[in-house]
């Protein structure tokens, strides 16, 4: 508190953009976190690995005390090694990850106070730490409506056991195919009652507000099935029938994803 008292007159504090000095800086803000701390990485970032394993000192440390929120670019670097590194105990209880699907740049707010932020520029990558609570307060709205609309991690959706999640796949993909209810209904033989209750489920596990937004996050997210020889959905396996001869899907008549 002293320290951000000292630096109100000057509320932007250019940092040395190089490597050593950018994750110093990172450890200090992070250090300090009593709340929150809202991260973004860029497409191409190589600074991911250092925050991780610095973010992973603080649950560590504060347990669920500080809510750890991280964005990633769609196409980011290590983002497969990220979705194995979820399954850490740390980080199962501590972060939340999801993808943008706009660009980003590598940004650190902590406690919506303070913000470090790399981008580059025309003579190279600048930094700065930003301190004034008009600027820092912009920074920490923009970064939450990025996150609300930006897609779960793989890693974080859990459908279930194998056959759910096997089907799950055929209704993405008839959700991406822009399938009528009726007509997905069919090729999947089940109800439409169960068909629309297992697509609530999954727009609700994805973060989708429509189910065009639902088939594009799984499209992003590689989530879609692969498509047949003739353009079918491969089967998965069949659940218990219902009255009108149709499969209730994977779990039988109560069968849920979630």
């Amino acid at each position: 508190m002293h320290r951000d008292r000292e630096s109100e007159a000057s509320s932007v504090v250019p940092v040395k953009p190089d490597e050593t000095t950018v994750i110093a800086t990172a450890a200090e803000l992070i250090g300090r976190a009593r709340q929150s701390v809202d991260v973004s990485f860029a497409e191409h970032t190589t600074r991911s690995r250092d925050i991780d394993e610095l973010l992973r000192a603080l649950v560590a440390a504060r347990g669920d005390a500080v809510r750890v929120r991280l964005l990633f670019a769609r196409s980011a670097p290590g983002r497969d090694r990220l979705w194995e590194r979820l399954d850490h105990p740390a980080a199962s209880g501590g972060f939340d990850v999801r993808i943008a699907r706009v660009p980003l740049v590598d940004s650190l707010i902590v406690d919506g106070r303070s913000a470090l932020l790399i981008a580059d520029s025309p003579i190279g990558p600048q930094a700065s730490v930003t301190r004034g609570a008009g600027v820092v307060g912009a920074l920490r709205a923009l970064f939450t409506a990025v996150w609300n609309g930006a897609a779960p991690a793989p890693g974080q959706i859990d459908w279930g056991d194998r056959a759910r999640s096997e089907f799950a796949g055929r209704i993405l993909g008839c959700l991406h195919a822009g399938m009528a209810d009726e007509l997905a209904a069919r090729e999947l033989s089940v109800s439409m009652r169960t068909y629309r209750r297992y697509v609530a489920e999954i727009m609700t596990a994805l973060g989708a507000n429509s189910r065009f937004q639902a088939g594009l996050h799984a499209a992003e997210l590689g989530l879609l099935p692969v498509v047949g020889a003739h353009g079918a959905v491969p089967d998965a396996s069949r659940g218990a029938g219902t009255a009108d001869g149709r499969a209730d899907g994977p779990g039988g008549r109560n069968g849920s994803f979630l």
